[in-house]
């Protein structure tokens, strides 16, 4: 989050910084705004609606304003707004007649639909991230992550841990940007099926690893 504002005050020539050309600071002011309102929509605050505002004002930040409207609606449980988002976005697809890369927002609209256990939404969600792996190896952790979550959300433990073991034997521990998601998540499972002492022992284990 710090990093994000760093770059935003760069951008707008802040805090001692050389001004950059028009067109670059814009693009790097514009790219800050949309990480730091996706950070916030995931916290669940309220700072994207204002910043999704503020992307909008320029033409190629279009879709990125209404993609952060929708990850904050689904953060905070509002399908029926999320659900506008989604058809004002798919509007502008064809509008613009660009075809835009999807991967981060698809996370992070996975990560939306599991904290809220919602098991259609994960469901839904998870051929998108199976497109992805079939184009891109290293989504294959990301596509045994959401089929775990599918798995706990309704109840199939067995099946849950399967998926998350293999999620998190494929990424790097403490340093992959799923590592930290996949832990909690493997220990809330555990807690979920009632094996509460393995739900400890494993949570001080991934602990011991990201102080490592």
């Amino acid at each position: 989050h710090q990093g994000y504002l760093e770059a935003l005050e760069m951008a707008l020539g802040r805090d001692g910084h050389v001004p950059l050309s028009p067109v670059l600071a814009g693009g790097m002011a514009f790219g800050a705004q949309y990480a730091l309102g996706a950070i916030e929509a995931a916290w669940g605050l309220d700072g994207p609606l204002k910043r999704a505002s503020e992307l909008e004002k320029s033409q190629p930040f279009k879709v990125n304003a209404w993609r952060l409207r929708r990850l904050y609606y689904l953060r905070q449980g509002d399908i029926q707004k999320a659900e506008q988002c989604k058809r004002q976005l798919e509007i502008l697809y064809i509008q613009n007649s660009i075809r835009y890369f999807d991967g981060a927002q698809l996370i992070s609209e996975f990560f939306a639909y599991s904290f809220s256990d919602d098991l259609l939404g994960v469901k839904q969600i998870i051929s998108d991230i199976e497109n992805m792996a079939n184009r891109f190896n290293a989504w294959i952790p990301a596509v045994h992550f959401a089929r775990g979550e599918y798995h706990r959300i309704r109840g199939d433990h067995e099946n849950a841990f399967n998926e998350l073991e293999q999620a998190i034997g494929r990424v790097e521990v403490a340093r992959h940007l799923l590592w930290p998601y996949l832990a909690g998540a493997y220990v809330h499972a555990l807690y979920e099926a009632g094996r509460y002492e393995d739900s400890l022992r494993h949570g001080r284990q991934f602990l011991d690893q990201a102080k490592a």
